[in-house]
């Protein structure tokens, strides 16, 4: 893996935290501009845009020399590496993943920091609302320290680290209307690792259903974006 890339964010904070916004790629050269527009468009805008290139072969690393984001190049993994990656070499205190065609609403960042702010022993937040799949901002180091995203849990990489992330801790919401129980994570992990098992993918269903089995009986609360 190396890095390339210049950083023309701002100085994005929650209570004086950094932000960090991390964008996989993988062949968004198109794509790549409106996502990264749309997250200097938040106001305040984050400390750093990482952009993960996962082994394009268009034009995506020409493209992101024209723009204000710091680059990695680390081959063709998949979206979890690409994603642990990125959380390995953010600098901001919180972090957000984005895919290339993801563009952020106005206020989302404003709205996810100010859910830390007030909150300071949460590790998550999310807001109800139409926002991108993943648009969940997270403290850096307690994301680090539950190992990150595990490739295992195929498409449902945010539930499960999030069940992870949330035993027995505090998260919190963005709309205002509060976080909803684990129980109710724990249903949408089992729901997800249902849909796994119908795709013939038994490894991302054994994998989810094993995050719902550890976390029986641990208390805590979290929230997800609607349609997680």
């Amino acid at each position: 893996m190396d890095g390339t890339g210049r950083n023309g964010a701002g100085s994005g904070a929650a209570g004086g935290e950094t932000v960090s916004i991390v964008i996989v790629a993988r062949d968004a050269a198109a794509l790549l501009p409106g996502s990264v527009a749309a997250v200097l468009a938040q106001t305040p805008p984050p400390h750093e845009i990482i952009v993960v290139d996962d082994g394009s072969r268009d034009a995506l690393a020409a493209v992101t020399r024209r723009l204000p984001v710091r680059t990695l190049h680390d081959g063709r993994r998949g979206t979890a590496a690409a994603r642990n990656a990125g959380l390995r070499c953010a600098r901001g205190e919180l972090v957000l993943f984005l895919a290339a065609g993801d563009r952020l609403p106005p206020g989302t960042l404003a709205a996810l920091t100010a859910a830390l702010r007030d909150d300071p022993a949460a590790v998550m937040a999310g807001a109800a609302g139409p926002l991108p799949d993943g648009a969940i901002l997270w403290r850096r180091a307690a994301l680090a320290g539950a190992g990150g995203f595990r490739a295992a849990a195929g498409p449902a990489l945010d539930l499960d680290a999030a069940l992870r992330l949330g035993r027995g801790r505090t998260t919190a919401a963005s709309s205002g209307q509060g976080a909803p129980g684990l129980g109710a994570l724990r249903g949408r992990c089992l729901r997800a690792a249902l849909r796994s098992l119908l795709a013939h993918d038994a490894r991302a269903a054994w994998t989810l259903a094993g995050s719902v089995a550890a976390s029986l009986a641990l208390p805590g609360r979290t929230v997800l974006p609607t349609g997680s």
